[in-house]
């Protein structure tokens, strides 16, 4: 799941660069029922909208790329078959994120606890039966935590990643789907249905009724307006299968750029500050580069991301006070494109604090370039003349980086 390419490593760069001075660690809160507040000068005017515009048609892929700045929309692009509001497409891997803010919303609840094990929320033989491999106990002793920071033990492999009960069929095939690795270590597991389990035997309902119920009303989402994939037993898949607009995708970053918040006009919050900011602290090491990985989330820069195959994006900067998103077709015919960081196209240019998403006072808005900082750590800019972004990564970034790449996670 790995490619290590220079386009990676510029990616990883760019993300790392310094975030800009101008921003605020304050969030705007906006209702997250109604529609997204839009700046159309800086949608029209700001050098870093050109940036998004360039970089996003540059690549036939992308279907979509929203860049929200301290509340509002400041950079949008979509193909002309994608409408932001009403395209549904499949995000993957984001839906991990996803099902960590409802079990976070459970633990807050009072019906989950994040020491509470598989053996203590599935007690019974019965749920067991499937497991033929002496590794019983084993499983009964993942906690819900070790689930959210991928350390529980439990692996896939490449043979079980492509089964088509994708994560299991039943609780008993899901409880017995992944294979056994080493308890503690960082193993990303690709699918699994145990979550939706987890959530359906402590909460009474299905994640889908769960988020239909508790999330989405309250971000003007109805329940028409997007689609969660089941297994054959009918509940839905636990790390992959939801079915989003981009601007759904957007109000999802925008709830935890601000606190869990859902109206300016009361503290209401679907979920709690404590809960996002352990989502966005480092509990586990990715076990390749040393990347930071929180609750379903991957550290990258000074951002927090949700990542899905081949380019479905939400990053959250809490420190310049962006969200950026973006959905991109999936290339079949270029598999190492889809498992690299070729597909993440908007996020290093939406996060470089040096690019400005404030509206250009005088209109020009067909190039900027941001300069070396006094130590030398990076240069970045954008040019209309050849119709591309490029971006450049100086040798002391190289060094101090050790050439890490990104690992996108699926």
């Amino acid at each position: 799941m790995i490619s290590k390419t220079s386009a990676s490593i510029t990616a990883l760069l760019l993300l790392q660069l310094p975030t800009s001075t101008l921003s605020s660690n304050t969030p705007r809160i906006i209702d997250l029922s109604q529609d997204i507040p839009q700046d159309k000068a800086a949608m029209t005017s700001s050098p870093g909208a050109s940036a998004i515009q360039q970089a996003a048609a540059k690549d036939p892929l992308i279907r979509a790329a929203i860049v929200l700045e301290h509340g509002d929309i400041v950079a949008s692009y979509h193909r002309d078959d994608v409408d932001l509001n009403e395209t549904t497409f499949m995000v993957h891997s984001t839906t991990k994120s996803w099902t960590s803010l409802i079990m976070g919303m459970m633990v807050e609840d009072g019906l989950l606890s994040l020491d509470e094990t598989l053996g203590d929320i599935f007690p019974n033989d019965e749920a067991w039966a499937d497991v033929t491999d002496g590794s019983t106990e084993f499983r009964k002793n993942v906690t819900v935590e070790e689930m959210l920071t991928m350390t529980s033990g439990l692996i896939t492999t490449l043979d079980s990643m492509w089964d088509p009960s994708w994560g299991g069929s039943s609780l008993e095939d899901s409880l017995s789907y992944p294979e056994i690795g080493v308890k503690g270590e960082f193993s990303y597991l690709v699918v699994s249905n145990i979550p939706s389990y987890i959530i359906k035997e402590r909460s009474g309902i299905n994640p889908r009724q769960y988020l239909a119920e508790r999330v989405m009303d309250k971000l003007g989402i109805g329940e028409d307006e997007y689609d969660w994939q089941q297994n054959d037993d009918g509940v839905e898949f636990g790390y992959h299968g939801l079915l989003l607009t981009p601007n759904q995708m957007a109000k999802f970053g925008q709830l935890y750029l601000q606190g869990g918040r859902i109206d300016p006009s009361n503290d209401e919050r679907l979920i709690s500050q404590e809960w996002i900011d352990a989502s966005f602290t480092q509990h586990a090491t990715e076990d390749d580069f040393g990347l930071p990985y929180g609750y379903l989330f991957l550290g990258m820069g000074e951002a927090y991301c949700s990542l899905g195959l081949g380019g479905q994006d939400i990053c959250v900067d809490r420190d310049l006070g962006r969200v950026v998103i973006q959905q991109r077709d999936l290339d079949y015919g270029a598999m190492d494109d889809m498992q690299g960081l070729e597909h993440l196209v908007v996020a290093p240019v939406a996060l470089n604090g040096s690019n400005s998403f404030r509206a250009a006072s005088d209109g020009v808005n067909d190039a900027v370039t941001s300069q070396p900082k006094e130590d030398g750590e990076q240069v970045a800019s954008l040019s209309d003349t050849s119709g591309s972004v490029h971006l450049l990564a100086t040798s002391m970034w190289i060094s101090m980086m050790g050439l890490s790449v990104l690992v996108a996670m699926y």
